[in-house]
């Protein structure tokens, strides 16, 4: 992975957290803790996880999860563990819904 696709995947992923209705579910300081007034079930790291996985997917499929995890700062296996938590809360917030 060249630093021109890291600075890229990052620069994409400020502007995503940015975005004023992510920032209505998740302040400032409350960095690793549910949403505010748990109207979400994803930790706003796994959030991250997700928008990073999502990105790298767009500009290039090919990077594994070890350069994924780069991105965050985290090993390969913290980043799988991180993004499959957030995978599975999105299927059971899908699931309940449907129910």
């Amino acid at each position: 992975m060249s630093s021109k696709e890291i600075k890229l995947i990052r620069e994409r992923l400020r502007e995503t957290m940015s975005n004023p209705i992510i920032n209505l579910f998740y302040s400032k300081e409350e960095e690793s803790r549910k949403g505010s007034k748990e109207w979400t079930n994803l930790t706003k790291i796994q959030l991250e996880t997700l928008v990073i996985d999502i990105i790298t997917d767009e500009i290039n499929p090919n990077l594994g999860y070890l350069e994924r995890g780069k991105v965050r700062g985290v090993t390969k296996r913290s980043f799988y563990r991180t993004l499959e938590q957030a995978r599975l809360n999105l299927i059971r917030a899908m699931f309940t819904i449907m129910i």
